[in-house]
């Protein structure tokens, strides 16, 4: 595997912990940006060790202020109040455990709530064959309005089991 073993899914090289870290990071804050971008009303605003997006319909997990980069808790009251609080905007800030842990302690010391924790994951490829999706399993691309919103519809029922507002969700698909 890429964390240990060198091969050529790895680009014939071995990735330590703290680069696949990191890497994973910068994927995450992409991935909410797209997300954001492709979002009616949606916004991206990076600054001072913060990518923060959110939407008008967003909730207190689609709306966040993820910290990239080492900041203190005076930064992040001062970020969101400027991009989420202004506007009466929920918002949640997101720390990584492996890079934020005191500024975590600071949050929560300084009144912010401690909501959730969320694990990352990677799928680090080794040797072993892809596993086929079972037969009744159907993968296919979106590629028109009505698929864009039955993908919607579906992933706003999901996302209701959490409580998430269905408005919510289908304004993200």
């Amino acid at each position: 595997r890429c964390l240990d073993n060198p091969g050529p899914a790895c680009d014939g090289r071995a990735m330590d912990r703290a680069e696949l870290l990191a890497l994973m990071d910068l994927n995450m804050f992409e991935m909410y940006r797209e997300i954001a971008r492709a979002t009616s009303g949606g916004f991206v605003v990076e600054r001072a060790g913060l990518v923060m997006c959110g939407s008008p319909l967003g909730t207190v997990i689609t709306n966040m202020a993820m910290v990239a980069d080492l900041v203190d808790v005076d930064v992040v009251r001062a970020e969101t109040e400027q991009a989420f609080r202004r506007e009466g905007l929920p918002f949640s800030v997101w720390t990584r455990a492996h890079a934020d842990g005191p500024l975590e302690t600071a949050l929560v010391r300084a009144g912010f709530l401690d909501i959730t924790s969320t694990p990352g994951m990677a799928f680090v490829p080794g040797p072993e064959a892809a596993v086929a999706p079972s037969g009744d399993v159907d993968i296919r691309p979106v590629t028109d309005e009505p698929g864009r919103a039955a993908y919607a519809d579906i992933m706003a029922e999901a996302y209701a089991v959490y409580g998430a507002p269905r408005e919510s969700t289908r304004a993200h698909f």
